[in-house]
């Protein structure tokens, strides 16, 4: 019968630290205790090997097997091992999709949010050409009343320079002139109207 690895359990023993070790023999199965000692390692290989176990399980404190040494002195998984390894697989799996999901959550988040901004910058956009608008009817309409209030202004001086012309009219020097030539072609005859009234008056 093919005889384990005498190193290879040894490199076993020492990599995993196993509480305890199932040998598999010709007469059934045997339960070794790792001692608490020096040499540990070392006796526990010698105790297989005086066995002639032709297959041994690495066992922890639960009673898992951790790993296994067969006669061709390789290491191989057990089946505890293989499912906690399934296990971790599949929870591998499922987190990768958790991951994959939360990107493509993530992507298409950011994908609505950049048409969000795109719509935002828009809207101001919009926003800015009609405040550009409004400030130009706004100096249309202030350069407008600016131009009624002086075309007013300039009305109101016409109107103020007819009146006062109006009444420089009325108080024309020229009438003044014919009202003294008047007088003076009348004095002469208001003078010859007061001579007969002086001749007649009593001597003093």
């Amino acid at each position: 019968m093919p005889q384990l690895d005498v190193s290879a359990l040894s490199d076993a023993l020492r990599k995993f630290r196993p509480v305890s070790v199932r040998a598999y023999t010709g007469q059934g199965e045997r339960r070794i205790a790792v001692p608490d000692r020096h040499r540990k390692w070392a006796q526990v290989t010698e105790t297989v090997t005086s066995l002639h176990a032709h297959r041994v399980e690495l066992v922890d404190a639960t009673g898992s097997t951790l790993h296994v040494v067969d006669t061709g002195g390789e290491l191989a998984e057990s089946p505890t091992l293989a499912r906690q390894q399934d296990t971790g697989s599949d929870v591998a799996a499922l987190a990768r999709a958790i991951v994959s999901g939360q990107q493509v959550a993530l992507d298409s988040h950011v994908e609505a949010s950049k048409h969000l901004v795109q719509a935002l910058l828009k809207q101001q956009e919009l926003s800015n050409k009609r405040l550009e608008v409004l400030e130009k009817l706004l100096v249309q309409q202030m350069q407008l009343t600016h131009d009624l209030s002086a075309a007013l202004v300039d009305q109101r001086i016409e109107t103020a320079d007819a009146a006062a012309a109006a009444v420089a009219a009325r108080a024309n020097p020229a009438d003044d002139d014919k009202m003294s030539k008047l007088l003076e072609m009348a004095a002469p005859l208001i003078g010859q109207a007061m001579l007969p009234a002086a001749s007649t008056a009593p001597a003093t």
